[in-house]
């Protein structure tokens, strides 16, 4: 009788001892299961949140050319550049004339250089698409001003200004001075043109704020006068785009 307990005690105690087996196997293999699915959670937390929200582009030392004279002053006008760019090659808008030079597609700011010393038009981040001013040996007459097309702000969020981001018109004295906006919103800045030695010529989109549709919205033409800083509708071309709108509705 006791052989058979001891047999049927040592059988519990197997069958014990492999259930106990048993559930610490399982534990183990959800344990890491549970890591595995963790450690592949964060990855992809890591990939979404770098599409989302772009790394910032490391700061560069800047490049800068020669000072170039402007017609109507002594003060030399100098292009800053961002990264290596030293030329003034076609960017990608094309290259916007510039005092006779063509941009970069790189320039951050404008330096001034006068007997005085030497300072900067701009103290914030920014994407110098075009700088407008005359030259001296242009066939323009000489300006009271000069133009910029300027983006200080990342619009489309991809962590830099460059010339993907909206842009819009100012206007400074010829020693950089005096540094103001041409147009607000909701206009959008075209394109311009000198009307003279104290006039733009500007055209601009009207429309909502929030659109992102510009080919339905209308195009105007307006005066700014830089002395009074006065931005006025021209009404004759405002006049004649309407009746060739209208002659497209026929």
């Amino acid at each position: 009788m006791k052989p058979s307990l001891d047999r049927t005690l040592k059988l519990l105690w197997l069958v014990i001892g492999a259930l106990l087996l048993l559930f610490l196997l399982a534990g183990g293999v959800m344990v890491l299961s549970q890591v595995i699915a963790n450690a592949g959670a964060g990855r992809e937390a890591a990939r979404v949140a770098g599409e989302s929200r772009p790394a910032r582009e490391e700061p560069r030392a800047v490049r800068y050319g020669m000072p170039m004279a402007v017609r109507g002053t002594d003060t030399r006008i100098v292009m800053v550049t961002r990264g290596t760019a030293e030329t003034y090659a076609s960017g990608p808008d094309g290259g916007s004339a510039t005092g006779g030079r063509r941009m970069s597609g790189a320039e951050v700011n404008v330096m001034f250089v006068d007997a005085a010393g030497a300072r900067l038009l701009l103290d914030r981040p920014a994407h110098v698409r075009q700088v407008d001013y005359a030259a001296p040996d242009g066939n323009e007459p000489a300006r009271e001003f000069i133009a910029y097309v300027l983006a200080l702000d990342d619009t489309n969020g991809n962590g830099r200004l460059d010339e993907r981001d909206a842009v819009a018109l100012y206007a400074s004295d010829l020693d950089g001075r005096n540094l103001r906006p041409v147009l607000s919103p909701p206009l959008r800045y075209r394109s311009h043109g000198a009307l003279g030695p104290s006039r733009m010529l500007v055209y601009a989109l009207q429309g909502p704020a929030a659109s992102e549709d510009e080919a339905g919205m209308a195009q105007r033409a307006f005066v700014y006068d830089v002395r009074s800083g006065q931005l006025s509708p021209h009404a004759e071309i405002n006049a004649a785009a309407e009746r060739a709108a209208e002659i497209l509705r026929r």
